[in-house]
């Protein structure tokens, strides 16, 4: 009688330990699936503050620069709801709620000073619009509102672009290489009609490089038959 008493004991002991162990293994569970939930929203985090930090003198739009503050908000209350005691997320909450507040007009463009300041500039801005389109934003949103952020920010790189080399080759026209002026005219339009958007103010960008490429041409001429002129009176 005894000996079967201890085999129910030793039974339920078992069956105790296998149940308390079950419990252990789901907690442990739920532990990493909220670690990797929480890592997850804070490589959002890292990529799109990396993203405003290297955006900084471009003369973002507002409203792009609004939805990335949200969705940095978004992120953070969602890290908040899968783990109320996160070390520092109640001040980041705060800190990009009052970022958002006081958001204002954005600020006027850095002057782009040499073409690897540009390149920084638009490779950030074509890295803005993949994270866009491929769905990055924690909180979906609709295509044709994917579609606007995209013309958007399309429309500010090929003002970037446009400005930077409408500048270099006033420049250079100043100095007297033509050549070389005309060279930064062709390649606003040969960006633009690469990369566009298509749009008005991108068509006004185009009709103006063309505009200068034509007065540096004739420009040219006019130098070259001067030039012939002057030889040929020698």
């Amino acid at each position: 009688m005894e000996q079967y008493t201890l085999i129910a004991i030793l039974g339920g002991l078992l069956v105790l330990a296998l149940f308390l162990s079950g419990i252990v293994q789901r907690h442990q569970q739920a532990v990493e699936a909220k670690r990797i939930k929480i890592q997850r929203l804070l490589r959002g985090v890292d990529l799109v503050e990396n993203i405003l930090f290297r955006l900084q003198g471009c003369h973002l739009p507002n409203e792009v620069e609004r939805l990335l503050r949200e969705d940095l908000l978004a992120r953070y209350r969602a890290v908040k709801k899968v783990e109320p005691k996160y070390e520092g997320i109640d001040e980041l909450l705060e800190m990009t709620e009052q970022a958002l507040a006081t958001l204002g007009d954005a600020a006027k463009a850095d002057e782009i000073t040499d073409k690897f300041h540009l390149q920084k500039l638009t490779s950030v801005i074509n890295e803005l619009i993949d994270f866009i389109k491929q769905g990055g934003l924690l909180t979906p949103i609709t295509a044709e509102a994917v579609r606007d952020l995209v013309d958007l920010i399309g429309t500010r790189r090929a003002e970037c672009l446009a400005t930077f080399h409408m500048q270099k080759a006033r420049e250079l026209q100043l100095e007297g290489d033509i050549h070389a002026a005309l060279g930064h005219c062709s390649a606003i339009k040969d960006y633009l009609n690469r990369n566009g958007p298509v749009n008005e103010r991108v068509k006004a960008l185009f009709r103006e490089a063309e505009a200068l490429r034509k007065a540096l041409s004739e420009g040219e001429t006019v130098l070259e038959r001067e030039s012939a002129s002057d030889s040929g009176g020698d």
